[in-house]
């Protein structure tokens, strides 16, 4: 069988992307510190939700005056000291819309901050997903470099045979032990490569040490399903935020502007001397409705009714040009993404019928009706041709990430 198309790993476990992409969602430390901002703006939202419910406080004062001789006429009836202890209120009933607004503001924030985190979740899940196709097909080029290596030891040996009887010359046998040795630095190096690989994605999924575990792939077919049903990518969303936040930036602003209304009082005591403070006779109470109109303040309203209504409009360019962007990306992913699939199955084609080309051919040399120098070109174009089947199998996995990802699909979901 032809170990090029699928060879089954000898490690313990294997994990295909869905499931890397999972463990990445559980252990990423750094989506867990994006995660946190999501809180962050929860507490922020719970906070503003105050101003909906009145401001209660207890307060104690004292209060030392003393009132000018011409203000009351050489008769003087009030009080050096006040003490005062009780409870004081304040709620507000109208601030110019700026109460609902702040709320919703901080609601919006929340949706902004999911957006934000999906956006960063999908490049970084794009990332850790290409390292593991980069390490499958890292190990997998050094499966074909061992194969030729040994069918480089192979023509050595025959080289050396038909040496021996005189059918071959001396520089085709120096010939033939330069090529094998030349794989023992290729392999090295490939290795080297895997390592790095490993110990980046260990990294990234939180695994202590390298372990007994690889990277399972699925091969695809010609015929396999690239429809989806369409979404708006999280970036694009977040575009689309980024106008309702400032609409209610624009409200919040003109608040300002608007008449308010609140509700104040206190319940307590007040007395002239410390000791008669929590008398009976020293209750009091107050509450009142206050009222405030603003009359003119310096035409600032039109300059803020200006300057937040060209972030709007900034905000809705903004929108369209990704929504633009976005059309014209997926366009291009899409054909990318069936180019990289015609690509892949005709490199796989073309591996088949040159695996096969070689095995007919070291046949044909070990009974010498073959040219060392034929023998020679089967070999490489063995070895090319396996090797573009690998990269055509990593460049295939890079288009369909990012054409999921211009689709605005959930990669844990559709890998």
């Amino acid at each position: 069988m032809l170990f090029l198309l699928g060879a089954q790993s000898s490690w313990g476990a294997n994990l295909n992307l869905k499931k890397v992409a999972q463990i990445y969602i559980q252990e990423s430390h750094l989506l867990k510190s994006l995660k946190s901002e999501i809180e962050a703006a929860e507490a922020e939202e719970e906070e503003a939700s105050r101003q909906l419910w009145p401001s209660i406080s207890w307060s104690n004062s004292v209060v030392d005056q003393q009132v000018p001789a011409s203000m009351y006429g050489g008769f003087n009836i009030s009080p050096k000291k006040i003490y005062s202890s009780g409870l004081s209120f304040q709620q507000p009933l109208y601030l110019g819309g700026k109460i609902w607004k702040a709320w919703s503001l901080r609601q919006q924030a929340i949706v902004s901050a999911n957006l934000k985190y999906q956006n960063q979740k999908q490049q970084l899940l794009t990332a850790v997903t290409l390292k593991a196709v980069q390490l499958y097909v890292s190990k997998k080029v050094n499966e074909v470099l061992f194969e030729s290596q040994k069918l480089q030891k192979q023509f050595w040996d025959i080289v050396r045979l038909r040496a021996q009887r005189g059918a071959s010359k001396d520089y085709e046998v120096a010939q033939a032990e330069g090529d094998y040795y030349s794989y023992v630095a290729k392999i090295h190096q490939q290795e080297s490569l895997i390592q790095s690989y490993k110990s980046q994605l260990a990294t990234d999924l939180g695994f202590e040490g390298m372990g007994q575990w690889d990277i399972d792939l699925d091969i695809p077919t010609a015929n396999e399903k690239l429809a989806l049903e369409k979404k708006e990518r999280p970036d694009v969303l977040l575009a689309k935020q980024q106008i309702h936040l400032a609409e209610l930036n624009k409200s919040l602003a003109m608040g300002d502007h608007y008449p308010t209304i609140q509700l104040q009082g206190t319940w307590g005591y007040q007395a002239k001397d410390q000791g008669e403070l929590f008398d009976q006779d020293s209750k009091s109470h107050n509450i009142g409705l206050s009222i405030n109109i603003p009359l003119f303040s310096g035409l600032t309203s039109l300059s803020v009714r200006r300057a937040n209504e060209s972030r709007i409009t900034g905000a809705k360019l903004q929108y369209k040009y990704l929504q633009d962007q976005a059309a014209m990306e997926l366009q291009n992913s899409q054909q990318k993404l069936q180019l990289a699939s015609q690509v892949l199955q005709a490199n796989k084609k073309w591996s088949e019928q040159a695996f096969s080309a070689l095995k007919k051919g070291l046949a044909s040399y070990k009974l010498g009706v073959i040219s060392t120098f034929q023998m020679v070109q089967l070999q490489k174009g063995y070895e090319g041709a396996a090797l573009s089947y690998w990269s055509s199998l990593a460049s295939y996995y890079s288009e369909k990430l990012n054409w999921l990802n211009m689709n605005g699909q959930e990669l844990a979901e559709q890998l």
